[in-house]
């Protein structure tokens, strides 16, 4: 599961455990490392930003 641009935070999670209940295993991806985690619009738009230049060869 890949969380909104606000990364890995309580709503994620909880909304990973809602849908794996006790038959699935969920695997909630953290694409910012635990150190970034934005509180707002601003925040997130800063934290993606380099995500967003990146080219496929």
């Amino acid at each position: 599961m890949v969380p909104a641009w606000f990364g890995v935070n309580e709503s994620a999670i909880r909304k990973a455990e809602d849908i794996a209940g006790q038959r699935y295993v969920i695997l909630l991806t953290d694409m910012y490392a635990a150190a970034i985690r934005p509180k707002d619009a601003a925040g997130a738009r800063d934290a993606i930003s380099p995500f967003c230049s990146l080219t496929v060869p």
